[in-house]
């Protein structure tokens, strides 16, 4: 069955071509997902800039002193791919829309899941000027691309957050951004990044869920999304001096919690009340569970909370944060992050993407269009590339 009723309609033909534009997200997905060589190559400097330089054939090994490991430039690819996201996280128009953003996010998260590609995101020596719609510290910054990522996600979350079709990929968001997160925790990597604006795409997500509970507590991801934000907060409340080249970052996180105290204990409540307190289960071993594998991830808070809580209004707020960051300590221990593998109970989702992508192409054949307008660069011209 074809998209549209009327073939002839020019409008429909140009349609196709944005959407079989954005049908290349599948092809990338599994590229990066299945073929490690491939995603080497994606953050490989181009060979012909440094002609001397010697190169391991695998590209899994570059010396030391080689040319290459001073590359400060990204393969263009990634970098597009980031950009052109980023226009498509802001123009959501219809379920069609939302097949690309799921595959986007997909992307995402096998290129953050992948220690090749983790150890090229994070690397302060390769940088790239990536334009992110609607960025609020920077339309287009030199900055490696973790950075970029993470604006990305700021993007998604705050121009989206209406959209409860969209609730899933809050979760998709929040794994993204923990695995960047364990990631430079591990390594111990010094991270320059303006970390206020995921501060405030999570407080935002918090304050969304509060105050739109009665249309979102069936909602079959909610208690995961409430335990991945408040973990993912609590993780950097436990690690983020060790990946925070300015302490003032951290301290933001402190201010951010003190200044939504009352929304976070309503999360709390909320996550209580769905776990079924007032039912007839054995409240005990309820209250265990709850104790050992939910609650844990809102101590860090908690505590933030519980110290500030009565402290006096005419006292400097920003000294006493910084008196308490200098000292504090959190002995919670945080769970690693799930890995991401194909699900075949999901595989609905690649056929109805494939199904998508047919039958635009079906329509572009029925109505005799060529696809030298769709991408011109396989006809020789450059002025266009898909990315």
């Amino acid at each position: 069955m074809l998209p549209f009723n009327k073939i002839e309609d020019k409008l429909n033909i140009n349609k196709c071509y944005d959407l079989l534009q954005k049908s290349i997200f599948l092809l990338f997905y599994d590229l990066v997902y299945r073929n490690e060589y491939f995603v080497k190559i994606l953050f490989a400097p181009r060979i012909e800039e440094y002609p001397d330089a010697p190169i391991n054939i695998h590209l899994s090994i570059i010396p030391e002193d080689s040319p290459l490991m001073q590359a400060s430039t990204v393969n263009e690819c990634i970098g597009n791919f980031l950009s052109f996201s980023s226009f498509l996280f802001c123009k959501i128009d219809d379920e069609n829309d939302i097949l690309f953003i799921h595959s986007i996010f997909l992307i995402l998260t096998c290129l953050c899941q992948n220690n090749i590609s983790l150890s090229n995101i994070t690397n302060p020596k390769q940088t790239k000027d990536v334009y992110i719609y609607k960025r609020k510290n920077g339309n287009q910054d030199n900055k490696i691309i973790a950075c970029h990522i993470l604006d990305l996600i700021a993007v998604f979350i705050e121009n989206n957050l209406n959209k409860k079709e969209l609730f899933e990929c809050y979760y998709q968001a929040l794994l993204i951004i923990q695995k960047i997160l364990f990631y430079l925790t591990y390594m111990k990597i010094p991270f320059e990044y303006q970390w206020n604006e995921i501060y405030k795409s999570l407080f935002l997500i918090i304050s969304y869920i509060t105050k739109n509970l009665d249309s979102l507590k069936n909602e079959i991801l909610l208690k995961s999304i409430i335990n991945m934000l408040t973990k993912t907060i609590s993780f950097i409340l436990i690690n983020g001096k060790i990946f925070m080249n300015e302490m003032r970052e951290y301290d933001l996180l402190i201010k951010e919690i003190i200044e939504n105290k009352e929304e976070c204990q309503k999360l709390k409540s909320i996550r209580t009340k769905l776990e079924g307190l007032s039912s007839s289960e054995n409240l005990t071993n309820l209250n265990e569970y709850l104790e050992e594998k939910v609650f844990i991830y809102f101590k860090p808070i908690d505590m933030v909370i519980e110290y500030f809580n009565d402290y006096d209004s005419n006292k400097n707020i920003t000294i006493l944060i910084k008196n308490y960051t200098d000292n504090v300590e959190f002995s919670i221990k945080i769970d690693p992050i799930e890995t991401y593998h194909e699900n075949p109970n999901k595989r609905i989702f690649f056929v109805r993407f494939n199904k998508l992508i047919i039958s635009y192409l079906k329509l572009m054949i029925e109505n005799d269009t060529s696809l030298d307008d769709f991408v011109p660069s396989l006809t020789g011209s450059s002025s266009a590339k898909l990315f």
